[in-house]
């Protein structure tokens, strides 16, 4: 009884403090925490088959046989993530040919040790996603009223859209504006928009630069094609492992949500303001 009300209590503090990151808009130490959470599961599941289904049906392995089974597991997990996950996950919605196209992104940075993409296809005109991909660029995912639940499943909450959308942008945006997720540092209406990422929003990273870019090509009267790229270079294994975690899976998660979010809204009829 006393380890399960260890286990409970565990897991409320858990909570708080997940719920706590989510108040205060910073995405960054929630995914963190999460990996923290995952591995306090992952180590309690390890205790439970060593107790439970080795210590019961197989009492002659060692514990230091076990112990190296595990390591072995992690490692061959480790191997496919790499090799099959990652890919995936980094090249998401992309073609061959928007994989090998050269971006403005590639002017600021031209070498990096992490680069990722992510891409749709909107059945709305360019003039009328452009200013979607303003909104999203400058003032970021929180301002989509995120919930985690949705943005797991991919499914921006509906109630987004009812509000009126004139679709007329952000007024005299130019190279060098800050915002809070950082600044521009190219702009071309309709076309692109790039950004030096704000590695203030990186807690304790070695982040040398981050940058993304949003770039659109027309498809027709009313199809347009968005492209989002992201490159990171920085050093040190914290900072590899950050770019591991917080860009290829986090930002996996969270730019499929907005791109898909970008996608719902300018699609939706627009409600004209009477």
């Amino acid at each position: 009884m006393f380890t399960l009300l260890k286990y409970v209590f565990s897991v409320v503090i858990w909570a708080v403090v997940a719920a706590a990151f989510l108040i205060a808009k910073s995405p960054e130490l929630f995914l963190f925490w999460v990996l923290i959470g995952a591995v306090l599961i992952l180590s309690w599941l390890v205790k439970f088959i060593w107790k439970w289904i080795v210590g019961i049906f197989f009492p002659t392995i060692m514990i230091r046989s076990f112990a190296l089974f595990i390591m072995l597991a992690i490692i061959l997990f480790a191997l496919v993530y790499q090799a099959i996950i990652v890919p995936g996950l980094n090249h998401w919605g992309t073609t061959k040919n928007e994989l090998e196209k050269q971006y403005p992104i590639d002017k600021f940075l031209p070498q990096s040790k992490t680069v990722a993409y992510r891409a749709v296809t909107i059945d709305a005109p360019v003039n009328r996603v452009y200013p979607l991909i303003e909104q999203l660029a400058t003032e970021g995912l929180l301002n989509f009223n995120v919930n985690i639940f949705d943005l797991l499943k991919n499914e921006p909450a509906m109630f987004i859209f009812k509000k009126t959308e004139s679709f007329n942008g952000l007024s005299n945006i130019n190279v060098g504006d800050r915002f809070l997720v950082g600044e521009i540092v190219q702009a071309e209406r309709n076309r692109s928009l790039t950004l030096k990422l704000d590695q203030r929003r990186f807690p304790w990273n070695k982040f040398n630069n981050i940058y993304a870019g949003y770039y659109l090509d027309k498809q027709g009267k009313n199809k347009t094609r968005v492209v989002m790229k992201i490159k990171a270079d920085y050093e040190g294994y914290f900072a590899w492992f950050s770019a591991k975690y917080l860009i290829e899976l986090g930002d996996y998660w969270v730019s499929r949500y907005q791109l898909n979010t970008v996608k719902m809204m300018a699609e939706a009829p627009v409600t004209e303001k009477g």
